[in-house]
């Protein structure tokens, strides 16, 4: 007897090892989705299996005309982390665990992350106003990856 195979598009990347980041998002209790936390004291906790698509637009365009393995290695690398912990929180807000009102302080998380990560102040400043400007969408729960099916 065969079920039919339930499954999400979108995803590039997979968390190997469990990562933990700190935020400054301070919450009434812990919130838990299946591959991360967030304690009421801002810990995010980013296991091993989470599944993400990685940094969006420019990010992804430049990489690819960049010549050179080891400078679009270099350009990922700087924003890899950010990106995650940036996708977690929010998938928090998306499926309303993380109220939306904390999106600026998930920003900022990522670019602190990057920056620690070695990425250069430009950069930073460009993904701060694209952040700032495009990404409010992907934290509104009517952007919730769908569930698709195969027979």
């Amino acid at each position: 007897m065969e079920d039919k195979l339930y499954y999400r598009d979108g995803f590039l990347y997979q968390v190997h090892k469990t990562i933990r980041f700190s935020t400054n998002i301070k919450i009434d209790e812990p919130i838990r989705i299946a591959f991360a936390d967030l304690s009421q004291f801002g810990l995010l906790v980013v296991y091993a299996g989470y599944a993400w698509d990685g940094p969006s637009g420019p990010t992804k365009w430049i990489a690819a005309c960049l010549p050179g393995q080891w400078l679009k290695d270099k350009w990922l690398k700087t924003i890899m982390k950010g990106s995650a912990a940036h996708d977690a929180l929010y998938e928090f807000m998306r499926k309303e665990l993380l109220d939306i009102k904390w999106r600026p302080e998930a920003d900022a998380t990522m670019l602190r992350i990057c920056k620690k990560a070695g990425m250069s102040r430009p950069r930073l400043w460009r993904i701060r106003v694209g952040l700032a400007k495009f990404a409010r969408f992907a934290a509104l729960p009517e952007n919730r990856k769908k569930i698709l099916t195969a027979p």
